[in-house]
């Protein structure tokens, strides 16, 4: 443990230094996008001191104090956080980080849409929908593996569109950052395995003519995959509670099934194989589609035998086999809820852990003291609103008001991005480029709409963001691609004027 906190220490400061290195050979409009959205998101960062904490930050902190890491939250998280604490142990600089990644990010974005022949109209759509965005800007700020995850799957895509546009399908660059984004991915959360799988085949779909390119490419993807889903797990993680996560993903759909009725090929098998583990009636009760109280309230007898958990696992799925419409339709309706059309239990705003941090049981060890935050402040005094009227503004945007523009419906409502999203998919004649980007950043979405224990907007983060931004490189892709022959010579003189400007901005810094 005491190798992996100086490793950590290392590794953060390299990657400081990089960062900085890599602001500086940035073309000059890079730079001013990174710093202008640095600038907001740090004022907003300022607001909400320091940041959105969750019960998952506390716990990633945790889990990485100890060795080997609960893998709850992958090793990733925990790790990272030890890697930014030991440089600067308060909560603030993890908030720091993800704002600048968030801004990193957004300058990419930037200068993709440059690359395509986009001018000042074009990135202004592309820029000020998500700073005007609540959704945007606070849950850049929530301390989830949720959040950084989505901004890495996002890079994966841009990455991936800039790949396809180059046609130079063996380049190194490229196919180095698409092989670290999709390893990246994938430790810090397993369902990042999909999209990586579909910027691999891309790729070697594209090197198919040769044979030698082939086996490379495969290997530089392949390699980086194997160690990050096998070897670290395997050597950093341990499960230690993986019965609890397993719960988490059982109650949601368990409480929706059986409220109502429900077919069963044996009748009362359900009652009988849940009653063990929470008494039946009191999952009918208490289920509701946006949160899995039962689990918060610790309602699982702790007695339990390996032989009854697993018997209830199977009930689950056995009533999910048996009724596909229903479990679909309340999947369908936990993710209603988290693109806010419809009201929530409880939002990450609500669920605010930091701004509660004076109350909680100082004798409880989850909450002690020797933390890297003992306390919450505003970090303007009194010159600024309290950090208390400022999530209270917050949360007033995540109450549902009915399908009017106000409240959770406008604020947190994520289907105009999938839609846009779905219609970037169907250019693909006309925008191939954006479109199987597009694909990428879909791909997940099923299987969060099928297994999301609640209706938390942030596993549909990689969608708020991406929404808008393909939207507009699939709209200039497709104007080049309608000027009919001129349209490779015309992204080649656009590649050409960005990396004229990059060498320039390198040739000035040197």
């Amino acid at each position: 443990m005491l190798f992996l906190r100086l490793a950590g220490a290392g590794t953060a400061s390299i990657a400081l230094l990089l960062s900085f290195r890599l602001f500086l050979l940035a073309d000059t409009a890079s730079r001013l996008v990174f710093l202008a959205w640095a600038m907001w998101l740090g004022a907003a960062l300022a607001l909400v001191w320091p940041g959105i904490l969750m019960s998952d930050t506390y716990s990633a902190y945790l889990y990485g104090l100890n060795f080997p890491i609960d893998s709850w939250l992958g090793f990733m998280t925990p790790v990272g956080y030890q890697f930014v604490l030991q440089v600067i142990p308060k909560y603030w600089a993890i908030s720091l980080v993800q704002v600048l990644m968030a801004a990193m990010l957004l300058a990419y974005a930037d200068w993709t849409v440059r690359r395509l022949g986009g001018g000042l109209i074009a990135r202004i759509v592309l820029h000020l929908p998500l700073a005007a965005s609540v959704a945007f800007v606070s849950t850049s700020l929530l301390l989830s593996r949720d959040v950084p995850f989505a901004m890495i799957q996002v890079a994966l895509a841009l990455v991936l569109l800039n790949y396809l546009l180059d046609r130079h399908w063996t380049s190194t660059r490229y196919i180095v950052a698409l092989s670290l984004l999709s390893a990246l991915g994938l430790v810090v959360r397993t369902d990042g395995l999909l999209p990586a799988f579909i910027a691999m085949a891309i790729v070697l779909i594209k090197v198919l003519h040769s044979p030698r390119s082939t086996a490379l490419l495969f290997s530089a993807f392949a390699a980086p995959l194997l160690v990050c889903s096998l070897l670290l797990p395997s050597v950093l993680g341990e499960w230690q509670n993986r019965w609890g996560y397993q719960l988490t993903l059982a109650l949601n759909p368990l409480g929706q099934l059986v409220q109502g009725p429900y077919y069963e090929s044996t009748p009362g098998a359900a009652r009988t194989a849940v009653d063990p583990i929470i008494p039946y009636d009191r999952v009918v009760e208490r289920s509701i589609p946006q949160e899995i109280p039962l689990y918060w309230d610790q309602a699982m007898n702790p007695n339990a035998t390996e032989e009854q958990k697993q018997g209830f696992l199977a009930a689950v799925t056995t009533l999910i086999v048996e009724n596909p419409a229903k479990f679909v339709s309340a999947k369908l309706m936990t993710a209603g809820y988290a693109s806010g059309l419809g009201p929530r239990t409880l939002t990450f705003v609500e669920g605010d852990i930091a701004g509660n941090w004076s109350t909680l049981n100082a004798s409880n060890p989850y909450y002690s003291d020797g933390r890297p935050m003992s306390h919450v402040r505003s970090l303007f005094g009194t010159l600024g609103p309290s950090r208390e009227s400022v999530m209270a503004a917050l949360s007033s945007t995540t109450q549902y008001q009915g399908m009017h523009l106000k409240g959770s419906f406008l604020w947190w409502n994520f289907i105009p991005e999938l839609v846009l999203l779905l219609l970037v998919v169907l250019a693909y004649r006309w925008a191939p480029a954006s479109s199987l980007a597009a694909v990428l950043i879909l791909s997940r979405i099923p299987a969060m709409v099928l297994f999301a224990p609640g209706s938390h907007f942030k596993y549909y983060f990689t969608v708020e963001i991406a929404g808008s931004v393909l939207l507009i490189t699939a709209f200039l892709e497709a104007r080049l691609h309608l000027q009919g022959t001129s349209w490779s010579t015309r992204l080649l003189t656009g590649a050409q004027r960005v990396r004229s400007n990059w060498s320039a901005g390198t040739a000035r810094n040197t």
